[in-house]
């Protein structure tokens, strides 16, 4: 077990008092970019319901230009009844483009789908579809944080990763978000899970965390509310409210097809206000499936969501996330102020600081970078030692140290200035 330190301890309680001077500056609010660029890239392989190996591959959106570091990654998954879609449905990629444009990294994902109808009628095998697409979105979020300890090819913010989707796209996300703990399944979903890989599965990427900050449902739904604990992320959610498709409260999916009890949008965010957590919520009228399946709502939808990110991202100091938020490893905040990635020993002292403060970890340093809330590197100092001093000007507000190595290796803490 970690022993704590008290600048630790204190720094944990003034995260959210003393970052007023740390503001967004406009990015992730406004349009800072006017045009994106696409990338490709394979993130995952497994094996599909006929046993047959299939490769998994993400688009990932950037500002065109934008060199900004430690941003937040925004996954989307499509919709399609877990039969048919792919990661270039265009209302999901008019998405993602368009956080992209405000200084997002956006990424829409494959995941493996069912094999034919037959696999939506068996209790067994619609249990195994479903929990195959929630291991490639684990997959996915474990990419990102892969990426962000290693080669940090995007730049990204390990702690700011964000998943959601349509439909299937929904279930997926919002099961990945809320089912931690494979005690809370029935004897024959345990079993069944167990089978096609346990809780995390073998999509790709092990050995990183697949914990998410916050998560977003377009007509979306999950087995069962008492997954969900208090402590868990935020949610935004649209839903029709006479969907037959997914229902808006507890019912059966594809209009009563579906042999698995279902609990719509409006389910979980009565169950979610009710635990404290921080939600936002658009229901319509009607039976649209998707909700935003007409032009105006789907700019609404993606203004609406894109408020909902801002509201519980780390720069914004009016963030609406609980302190005590489960993050990666741990049930409190303590691991995301120290997550030792490589150097377990790593730690900053005074911490909170007035700007002077030592650098110190188990193996030698051999350069360190300080980032902002919008990720500006700040700092950057050559070093060739396992203890740094440091006396730096800077304004008051939560930065990532990060710690380079002379393998390459990196790891990484906040590090809060008064």
């Amino acid at each position: 077990m970690k022993t704590i330190r008290l600048p630790l301890l204190l720094s944990l309680f003034l995260f959210t008092s003393i970052s007023n001077a740390q503001l967004c500056e406009g990015r992730y609010q406004n349009d800072i970019f006017t045009e994106t660029t696409k990338t490709t890239t394979k993130f995952g392989r497994s094996q599909n319901s006929d046993g047959q190996f299939q490769d998994l591959f993400m688009d990932i959106y950037e500002g065109k230009g934008d060199t900004g570091r430690l941003r937040p990654v925004v996954i989307f998954c499509f919709g399609g009844a877990f039969l048919s879609g792919s990661r270039e449905s265009s209302s999901l990629v008019y998405m993602a483009q368009e956080l992209a444009k405000k200084g997002y990294v956006s990424a829409c994902i494959d995941y493996r789908l069912a094999s034919n109808t037959a696999s939506l009628i068996q209790q067994e095998k619609i249990v195994k579809t479903v929990f195959r697409t929630i291991h490639d979105g684990k997959a996915a979020v474990r990419f990102f944080r892969k990426d962000a300890q290693t080669s940090e090819v995007y730049k990204v913010d390990q702690d700011q990763i964000f998943i959601g989707g349509t439909s299937a796209g929904g279930i997926l996300s919002i099961n990945l978000a809320y089912l931690d703990d494979s005690n809370k399944l029935s004897a024959d979903w345990k079993k069944w899970v167990s089978e096609i890989g346990g809780m995390e599965g073998n999509s790709g990427n092990p050995g990183y965390c697949s914990d998410v900050t916050g998560v977003f449902s377009f007509a979306g739904g999950i087995a069962d509310t008492s997954f969900i604990d208090p402590n868990d992320p935020p949610l935004y959610a649209s839903h029709s409210l006479l969907d037959l498709t997914v229902t808006f409260g507890k019912g059966r999916p594809l209009g009563g097809l579906a042999p698995i009890d279902l609990y719509g949008s409006g389910s979980l965010i009565r169950n979610m206000k009710s635990k404290g957590i921080y939600t936002q919520f658009d229901s319509f009228g009607g039976a649209a499936h998707p909700p935003h399946s007409n032009p105006l709502r789907l700019t609404s939808t993606k203004d609406h969501l894109a408020e909902f990110l801002y509201d519980i991202l780390d720069c914004n100091p009016s963030n609406k996330k609980k302190t005590s938020q489960r993050v990666c490893s741990s049930s409190s905040l303590e691991v995301k102020y120290n997550e030792g990635l490589i150097d377990e020993e790593l730690q900053v002292y005074p911490n909170p600081t007035n700007g002077t403060f030592q650098v110190k970890g188990k193996y030698i340093i051999k350069e360190i970078n300080l980032i902002d809330g919008i990720g500006r590197i700040v700092y950057e100092g050559r070093a060739n030692s396992k203890s740094v001093n440091l006396k730096l000007d800077l304004s008051k507000g939560i930065y990532s140290l990060m710690a380079k190595y002379s393998d390459g290796e990196r790891a990484t803490l906040k590090i809060v200035i008064q």
